[in-house]
């Protein structure tokens, strides 16, 4: 939250208001504008949205898919906010891009891959691997014989459809990117985004604006203004809401 704090204050600065929400909201498409090399752009609306003054560990298995989640549970996840099965494969190539330090379901993934995450995370600082096998080191690589495919080597770290052509091959660390691959219509949509890279990229700008604008602030559980910092809520006590 302290980097929100900071672009946030930036803006502040400007005579921008901005909320909270607002800040992660615009983080957001900037970060993907930026790992895509400027690839990705999207509209985003605001600012205007409220900073929320109740928040709890349990509400984001509420909302939000496991790395384990089965395929009917990703589909209610997201249709519960009007997602559709193309936004969920989508936004799902967002995982061609940082670490993970979980461990993976070797039952799942190609035992290659299985044998170089293994290798990576002997070498690896702080036991995370890359999510992406295209970023892993050249030996852990070799070791996961990942066939590129056309997938431009040299894009390190670079938000694009490299997750597709590694999640077709079986390696990817989340039991819910393989489930993708036992749904018809989400396999055929993965082929699709695999072989066309302009045709992922304006699916996935088409569902970032829709998750962007989506959660229109409603009722009493918001700050009348604005957080004066992003990781806590304007007082120390606010009423309970009823159960």
């Amino acid at each position: 939250m302290e980097v929100i704090d900071i672009i946030r204050n930036r803006l502040l600065a400007s005579g921008t208001k901005i909320s909270c929400a607002d800040a992660i909201v615009f983080a957001a498409r900037e970060a993907a504008n930026i790992l895509s090399n400027g690839n990705i752009k999207y509209p985003v609306d605001g600012p205007g949205r409220k900073d929320g003054i109740v928040s709890s560990v349990q509400h984001p298995p509420e909302f939000l898919p496991s790395p384990s989640s089965k395929f009917a549970d990703l589909v209610a996840k997201f249709d519960f906010f009007k997602f559709s099965v193309t936004d969920l494969v989508a936004l799902s190539s967002a995982h061609c891009i940082g670490i993970f330090h979980t461990a993976i379901n070797a039952t799942q993934v190609n035992t290659t891959y299985a044998a170089a995450v293994a290798e990576e995370m002997l070498t690896s600082t702080d036991g995370g691997v890359k999510i992406n096998v295209r970023d892993m080191g050249a030996l852990a690589r070799n070791t996961s014989r990942y066939e590129p495919n056309g997938v431009n080597m040299t894009a390190v770290g670079v938000l694009d459809n490299s997750y597709f052509n590694a999640n077709l091959q079986n390696m990817v660390p989340f039991g819910s990117d393989f489930e993708l691959t036992q749904n018809a219509t989400a396999l055929k949509l993965m082929n699709d985004y695999k072989k066309d890279a302009n045709l992922w990229k304006l699916a996935f700008q088409a569902a970032m604006t829709k998750l962007s604008n989506t959660l229109k602030a409603q009722g009493p559980l918001y700050e009348e203004g604005y957080r004066m910092k992003c990781n806590a809520t304007n007082y120390a006590s606010y009423p309970r809401p009823k159960a």
